[in-house]
């Protein structure tokens, strides 16, 4: 049966070409930033460094320039296409001006010889596995293009908070029911806001997580090698990240997995690469980006960089006098500080509180000490090591519960677990856990109890792989267990560097190989054959056609199809009423951003606000504003009108108040 609806997607521009090719200019600015870090470092000691460490510099730099320009268009309401554009274009220019004084008379080739470093893999086995890193790349990249957002965060308030934004040409707050579009960490969501805005929609609102995802395999070979991996190793390390089903999983979602963990990942990359060079400024302030921006992406992450942070201090300590640590220790902090500054002063202004609403609380322990942190730490476990076997995950969860009844916890404790306590599943193709990973990383800590290597490479070895502990333990101390594997995706991220490094340094390289080629193959369902955007239909476990095939309004709705008839009556209502200005009243958690990509207000100078707001945040209701038309699915059966109009018949559950004279 043919659908009724809307058909197109979400903001499709009006020329799909034109507007599209703008999305390349943040591109290009992160790439004009890294040429001109490369030339540097190749200009100021080739001896030294690696193209890696200009990569890494150059997304760190770019990250800060995309929160100053969003911040400062904010404030004059230019956050539009044509201000970004010309934003970026400004940026480029200058870049592309440095660029080429630096480059006058050096004589200098920047090409990085990633042909000799292929070369330098003996065997095609290494080959092969770069090859495999490179397809899984690859297919995750279409899978963040073809499919667009469907999860039910993603579409209640990821999105939804960027189409206000878009809206208002601004970040300030504003009125809404999901309190968590406003309170919560935004840099994700500024970088899709770019992309959305300079694409003309949502198609590669998806690429952000995956760019991550990328830079996260670059990094993480770069630290093997910073740790003492020869190109083996810090190949072994990229796959090994590659492989981790819920980091290849969240990279084709427009949620804030991910971009955390690659700050966190810069952060420990800033503690490796600098811990021999004592007293370097430079280091400080790359650490303070790094951080600012990680406390700007998901409180978490700032929880997960703690120990590599204290790492930090501590080898700059042995170099600088006291009292200059201390001042440059200072300088730190107030960086990090200045950083969120913006985000609390906004929350204290909306809810009495820089960390957001009263509720935000019950995300963390209500409890602290040894005994809860070891329980959420025993279970956090647990959900690393779920299999499709139903016996298994149940002998592990019945073990789990055993440890707690023999130490006196409660598995179930409302004070340190949350969404309905402690329990074990499988979620086809296995992106709720990684259990190969966490076996791997005992082994390679087990393996540095054994004095094969001495200096300073096993020494950094084990600060970095305590400092992963210590993240997670941190993790476990602070939060409450959530029972998704999602949440540990920094753990996974700083553990590939330690697996690959000791991988690598096995002297049975086929052994290796294998190992991580399996992991590979493991990896591969969870992005070809995901259960909600398959590229290919594998019954009985992939319900849904392929993303390469699919209509993109059937996708938008594929976790939601029970909505999707009276969502697109009731669209198609307001949309024939001609009403310019469409108030919502809906629940806190209801998928919001449906109702954008159905009335496609942005292309038809159509205004949304919403008329339900969450306590506190009816100061930034616009009283200029009265809508002709109200979607209702937060409604009492007896009311008659709203806001002035009059109610038509409820269809399955929304209910629609729409003026006699349309437009207003």
């Amino acid at each position: 049966m043919k659908k009724s609806g809307p058909r197109r997607g979400a903001h499709t521009p009006r020329s799909l070409l034109e507007v599209r090719m703008l999305a390349f200019l943040p591109i290009l600015a992160l790439a004009l930033l890294f040429l001109f870090l490369q030339l540097r470092r190749v200009q100021g000691s080739a001896a030294h460094g690696d193209w890696r460490d200009s990569f890494t510099g150059a997304v760190i730099a770019w990250g800060v320039l995309l929160f100053a320009l969003t911040e400062a268009l904010s404030a004059l309401k230019a956050l539009t296409t044509l201000w970004l554009a010309a934003a970026w274009l400004v940026v480029c220019g200058g870049l592309c001006v440095a660029l080429i004084a630096s480059l006058r008379g050096s004589g200098i080739n920047l090409r990085d010889g990633l042909r000799r470093r292929l070369e330098g893999l003996a065997g095609p086995g290494p080959k092969i596995v770069f090859l495999g890193v490179l397809v899984l790349v690859a297919l995750s990249c279409v899978v963040a293009i073809a499919a667009p957002a469907h999860d039910s965060d993603v579409v209640a308030y990821h999105l939804g908070r960027v189409a206000h934004w878009a809206q208002n040409r601004s970040v300030a707050y504003y009125g809404t029911p999901d309190v968590r579009q406003v309170w919560m960490p935004p840099w994700p969501e500024y970088a899709v806001l770019h992309l959305f805005l300079l694409a003309g929609g949502d198609v590669l609102a998806n690429c952000v997580q995956w760019f991550s995802m990328v830079a996260i395999l670059v990094l993480v070979s770069r630290m093997a090698a910073l740790l003492g991996a020869g190109q083996r190793g810090q190949l072994f390390a990229a796959a090994v990240g590659a492989a981790a089903p819920p980091l290849m999983s969240q990279a084709s979602l427009a949620a804030s997995d991910v971009v955390p963990a690659l700050w966190v990942a810069c952060a420990a990359w800033v503690v490796l690469r600098f811990r021999e060079t004592d007293g370097a400024w430079g280091a400080w302030l790359w650490l303070a980006a790094c951080g600012g921006l990680a406390l700007l992406s998901k409180g978490a992450a700032v929880v997960y960089a703690a120990p590599f942070f204290l790492w930090f201090l501590w080898n700059q300590l042995r170099g600088l006098s006291f009292r200059r640590w201390f001042l440059r220790a200072c300088l730190l902090g107030a960086i990090l500080l200045l950083s969120g500054a913006l985000m609390w002063a906004r929350n204290w202004a909306s809810f009495g509180s820089p960390f957001g609403p009263a509720h935000v609380v019950m995300l963390t322990n209500e409890t602290f000490g040894l005994a809860p942190t070891f329980s959420n730490l025993i279970r956090n476990l647990s959900v690393q090591v779920a299999t499709p076997s139903g016996r298994w995950n149940n002998a592990v969860a019945a073990g789990v519960r055993e440890l707690h009844r023999i130490l006196g916890l409660d598995p179930q404790d409302p004070r340190t677990s949350y969404g309905g306590g402690y329990g074990l599943g499988w979620l086809w193709p296995g992106n709720n856990a990684s259990p190969f990973h966490l076996a791997l990383f005992c082994a390679a800590g087990i393996a540095l109890l054994v004095p094969a290597q001495e200096g300073k490479d096993q020494r950094a070895r084990g600060a970095m792989w305590l400092s992963t502990v210590a993240g997670l333990v941190l993790y476990s101390a602070v939060f409450k267990i959530q029972g998704a594997m999602r949440f540990q995706i920094p753990f996974l991220v700083m553990s590939a560097p330690m697996i690959g490094a000791w991988v690598g340094a096995w002297r049975s390289r086929p052994a290796g190989t294998w190992l991580v080629l399996g992991l590979l193959a493991v990896a591969l369902p969870v992005v070809a054959f995901d259960r909600w955007r398959p590229l290919a239909r594998i019954r009985p476990f992939v319900d849904y056609d392929s993303v390469l095939i699919e209509a993109r309004m059937d996708i938008y709705f594929r976790s939601s199809e029970g909505l999707r008839p009276a969502y697109e009556r009731v669209a198609n209502r307001v949309i024939e009423s001609g009403c310019g200005q469409v108030g919502l009243s809906i629940g806190s958690h209801d998928l919001e951003y449906l109702w954008w990509v159905l009335l496609q207000p942005l292309q038809r100078g159509m205004r949304i606000e919403h008329i339900l707001v969450w306590p506190g945040l009816e100061q930034y209701q616009d009283p200029s504003f009265q809508p002709c038309a109200v979607i209702c699915t937060e409604c009492n059966p007896s009311w008659e009108a709203l806001a002035g109009l009059r109610g038509e018949e409820p269809d399955d559950g929304v209910r629609l108040f729409l003026s006699s004279g349309g437009e207003e």
